[in-house]
């Protein structure tokens, strides 16, 4: 902001020199009769008296537009104030001058202009020497920039469920907004603001008033990601923001939109905290994070690097495996528009756990699961493992073109651990992901398996109509293949 400083000098120096000019018109009337063309103009004492009083008001106020040159941050302040009343105050009364015929339209329109470019570089040199927190109209226009442009959005898919604070209170998720990461800024954000509060007013007005409040912080440098919560048994409410950095969420704490919003809040009921996004405050908030992506996790090395079986699901149904013998002849299927899928880092467990118990309907998914299935070979997680992610760049979806170098005696491609959150199934993400990793896989494998579980009705069809069929080699498997084969009524598995 220093090299800004400079626009605050011209600022200054050039409202000093107008207001200058000005005086000496007020004190010479012939100066002022020249500059407004007035012939034969012979001042009165009610002239030289009014004028008198003005222009020590203008070397006054030349005087201190070049005390504030002297400490040109601190103050300022003087410049929205120059602005109004004394400029738009002087152009206001020279359009009175226009109006009566005092003075010609054509003496006064070189002045407005002035004016405009004035006003202009003192409103220009104000906001460069201003933090972005501490000017909210820019803020609001920044906010609605980010909606235009499709980088913000608020998500439907977590409203009204429940997040538990540390204390074991209960909150309800009522609104979110999501702004994606700006070009050239980091991928994921590092820090996280909560606030919590009891309202003052009745909930309604709460709520109301912080759809007045949104467009004053999300606008906001750094800002990505935030949840609004309730808890409806004891009327406090909450917000989880997340930040770039601990300095933009720090910034956020002293702005104008958290003064704003104090003034709802019961006095003495109102408290801050910011922290990194390692901390295990996080965690209340872990499945909806965005930062929690960046967080890195400790993946195990083996010796053996044999892959797991795939893994049983005991509440699911009947386990049972499904084989595609070629890799020939893969549909094709695009994704919906906004959505495309990219490779998963080896530190991005905690995200594809957090989205497998989103989806995951039978059996609850450990801490260890992503190490367990894939920490024995991390370099293989980019090249197999997908997340799949909307416009903003939030995974939704995962699915894995894993392998297996003991199916059946030899090695197979696996189509490994698919899930989908509850909110983004059937919007036809599953086809699209499916022919994304077996066209993966065809790279080096030349046949593939899944594991999955009779129960799973959709999930077998969606594979069947993708050339896999029935594995029947596993005792129980025949029986198991009849059942679905009578509720599905599926071409493929006609003559079971």
């Amino acid at each position: 902001m220093q090299k800004h400083v400079k626009w605050l000098r011209i600022s200054y120096w050039a409202g000093a020199v107008v207001d200058l000019l000005a005086a000496l018109q007020m004190l010479a009337p012939q100066l002022m009769a020249l500059t407004s063309r007035w012939e034969n103009f012979q001042p009165g004492a009610d002239y030289r008296f009014a004028m008198g009083m003005g222009a020590p008001l203008m070397l006054g106020w030349t005087a201190l537009l070049l005390w504030a040159d002297r400490d040109p941050v601190a103050r300022k302040g003087i410049l929205p104030i120059t602005i109004f009343p004394v400029i738009v105050g002087s152009a206001i009364n020279y359009g009175w001058a226009v109006r009566v015929g005092l003075v010609a339209l054509g003496v006064v329109l070189p002045l407005w202009f002035s004016q405009t470019v004035l006003t202009g570089l003192f409103l220009t040199s104000y906001a460069l020497n201003t933090p972005l927190k501490d000017r909210p109209l820019a803020v609001m226009f920044r906010s609605l920039g980010l909606l235009l442009s499709g980088r913000a959005h608020f998500p439907a898919a977590h409203l009204s469920d429940k997040l538990t604070r540390e204390d074991g209170r209960a909150f309800r998720v009522f609104r979110e907004v999501i702004v994606a990461p700006r070009k050239g800024g980091p991928d994921y954000p590092t820090a996280i603001f909560r606030v919590w509060f009891y309202a003052a007013g009745p909930t309604r007005l709460t709520r109301l008033y912080s759809w007045l409040t949104t467009l004053l912080f999300f606008g906001m440098a750094g800002f990505r990601h935030k949840v609004w919560l309730e808890d409806t048994a004891t009327g406090e409410f909450g917000g989880i923001y997340e930040w770039e950095t601990l300095a933009d969420a720090e910034a956020y704490a002293d702005s104008f939109a958290m003064r704003l919003s104090k003034l709802r809040a019961i006095p003495g009921k109102f408290s801050l905290e910011v922290f990194p996004s390692t901390d295990p405050r996080a965690e209340m908030s872990a499945a909806y994070n965005l930062s929690r992506t960046a967080l890195p996790q400790q993946l195990p090395q083996v010796d053996d690097p044999a892959a797991p079986d795939h893994a049983p699901e005991p509440s699911g149904g009947y386990p049972v495996a499904m084989i595609r013998p070629t890799m020939e002849d893969i549909p094709h299927v695009p994704f919906p528009a906004g959505f495309h899928i990219r490779p998963l880092r080896p530190d991005e467990g905690g995200l594809w756990r957090d989205i497998q118990r989103d989806a995951e309907p039978y059996f609850p998914i450990a801490d260890d699961l992503f190490e367990s299935q894939f920490g024995y070979d991390p370099p293989a997680i980019p090249q197999r493992c997908y997340f799949v992610v909307d416009e903003c760049g939030v995974a939704v979806g995962t699915i894995s073109a894993w392998y297996n170098r003991d199916f059946k005696g030899g090695e197979w491609g696996q189509i490994h651990w698919v899930a989908l959150r509850r909110a983004y199934q059937g919007k036809g993400l599953a086809r699209p992901m499916l022919s994304h990793a077996l066209t993966q896989m065809a790279q080096w494998h030349d046949r593939a398996f899944l594991g999955t579980s009779a129960q799973r009705l959709p999930a077998i069809k969606l594979y069947l109509d993708f050339g896999f069929v029935p594995d029947l080699d596993d005792p129980g498997a025949a029986e198991a293949w009849r059942t679905v084969a009578e509720e599905l009524k599926h071409p493929a598995l006609a003559g079971l």
